[in-house]
């Protein structure tokens, strides 16, 4: 597994796992036995979006791996005004409601979810609070999720204290390069949705049938376009890891296998044929 350092203090994996929810049919013991064998192969970086919907609490408690994992968690402040709660109580109810479900009672980092949809008057306060918090030991560094480059790009540079950036970052949606293509900052950057391809999830393109291939493709299916499309992601150098969700063993092979090899030129002209055809297909799709 390759790795990366990030506010250069914690080495994490150059690919992560996000919160697989529960689902009523699912057997946990099935996704533990997946956790331990993604654990195993290197994989240390785990995002728990909702603890009490997740599984992955559950599972690194279980297997008894906190610490040798770095644990992301998100809060959001959309309910904020509504709540009519002053910023360090409503970061107080959300610690008191959140921080026993995540393992070991603490996170190695904390991002605001959608930061744009927060009250900016708020950012100076939210520092303040979680300062506090990172002083008594609940969690390691601050940081928030924003699919606006230009903004993430903006906000990096007003606030060192953001150490750590979640943004989206695929084949289609590129406009993170000119907008942080080059960054000379201390901020790293998690890049999440790696398989955004046009109407349909990335990885699904390759599932299509022959007929169907044929026309969208031109007949050109490419082998384990997964691993490649996060291959890609993980070339920029700006990019410290791509995070995604994991739920079944073909998903945990090609995350092993996008995290432990680099991007060759192939691969990269392999999915450029994806983006044009995709790009086809979506202007057809608006003028018919």
């Amino acid at each position: 597994m390759r790795y990366a350092v990030i506010a250069n203090r914690y080495k994490v994996s150059k690919v992560g796992i996000a919160d697989v929810f529960q689902k009523e049919s699912d057997d946990i013991k099935d996704y533990t036995s997946l956790i331990e064998r993604a654990f195993n192969e290197g994989i240390n970086y785990f995002d728990i979006t909702m603890p009490e919907e997740g599984r992955l609490s559950q599972i690194i408690e279980d297997l008894n791996i906190r610490d040798n994992v770095f644990i992301n968690g998100m809060i959001s402040f959309v309910q904020h005004e509504e709540s009519g709660l002053t910023t360090e109580k409503y970061l107080d109810r959300w610690f008191n409601d959140n921080l026993t479900k995540m393992p070991g009672g603490r996170l190695d980092s904390l991002m605001i979810d959608t930061i744009e949809d927060c009250n900016q008057s708020l950012y100076e306060e939210i520092i303040r609070g979680i300062d506090k918090r990172q002083k008594n030991g609940d969690i390691g560094i601050l940081g928030f999720s924003s699919c606006n480059h230009g903004f993430a790009r903006e906000l990096a540079d007003k606030f060192p204290q953001f150490e750590i950036v979640k943004t989206e970052y695929n084949f289609k949606n590129r406009s993170f390069e000119p907008n942080l293509n080059p960054y000379s900052g201390e901020t790293s950057f998690v890049a999440m949705n790696p398989f955004v391809w046009y109407e349909e999830p990335f990885y699904n393109v390759n599932k299509l049938s022959e007929e169907e291939a044929e026309k969208l493709l031109k007949g050109r299916k490419i082998s384990d376009i997964a691993a490649k499309a996060i291959r890609w992601i993980l070339y920029n150098k700006q990019v410290s890891l791509c995070v995604s969700q994991m739920n079944n063993e073909e998903d945990l092979e090609m995350l092993i296998d996008a995290g432990t090899s680099e991007l060759k030129v192939k691969e990269a002209l392999e999915l450029e044929v994806y983006r044009q055809v995709g790009e086809e297909e979506e202007k057809r799709t608006l003028f018919s």
